[in-house]
């Protein structure tokens, strides 16, 4: 997955992301804009992750090998509930933005604790799926990452970590195993996969690594 897929994919969500809403919106009661602006403009963020995660399934399914992968790690994603307060902090913020001009209308009753509850819920359900389904598959021509990814992957500027996609082994630099953490590290700085890894999988898995030229750097 080099930055080159990530720009189409982004631009590709983007686009879809407004297509959809663009489409739906004229079946959208003027009632439900009115009351839950919050939500509707979730719902672009919401269609963003779910394109963008078709896109990365889409080269997955066209690179991976037909031959049996070789070995199965599980992701490390404690990052993805650290970043969890980004997709707080969005939600907020589409808040404020949707209701800047009708703060004194912003709905009876629980409409604005809905407004919060169900995106910060979603976005929960979210993380948590992501966490399950993720996996690193390792063949003989290179490495997948395959699963639902639930934060928005954004390539300018941004490195790689654990985006889902294919990565040819001349793509990893070196790679690191410590306190049962895999690090493999893509060239020029462009980002790491990260992986949970058992003791018995260390030595095999070294010895699949350097046998492709990965170097370890402890």
């Amino acid at each position: 997955m080099n930055n080159s897929m990530r720009a189409i994919g982004f631009t590709l969500s983007l686009m879809g992301s407004i297509s959809i809403m663009m489409l739906l919106t004229p079946f959208i009661s003027d009632n439900f804009l009115t009351r839950y602006r919050t939500l509707y403009y979730f719902l672009y963020i919401l269609f963003f992750i779910l394109i963008q995660n078709l896109f990365h399934w889409h080269i997955v399914k066209n690179s991976i090998s037909k031959n049996s992968p070789i070995f199965v790690c599980r992701p490390r994603y404690n990052h993805i509930y650290y970043h969890r307060h980004y997709s707080y902090i969005a939600i907020f913020f589409i808040y404020i933005f949707s209701n800047t001009k009708s703060f004194s209308n912003l709905g009876s009753g629980f409409s604005w604790v809905m407004e919060f509850f169900i995106p910060l819920s979603i976005v929960e359900i979210l993380l948590c799926i992501g966490n399950k389904s993720l996996r690193i598959v390792f063949y003989n021509e290179g490495i997948s990452l395959q699963g639902f990814h639930p934060i928005i992957d954004i390539p300018l500027g941004y490195p790689i970590r654990n985006v889902p996609g294919f990565y040819h082994y001349y793509d990893f630099s070196h790679y690191s195993i410590s306190s049962g953490i895999l690090k493999l590290y893509l060239h020029d700085h462009r980002g790491k996969l990260v992986s949970t890894i058992s003791d018995e999988l260390q030595k095999p898995l070294s010895g699949l690594l350097r046998s492709k030229g990965i170097l370890n750097k402890n």
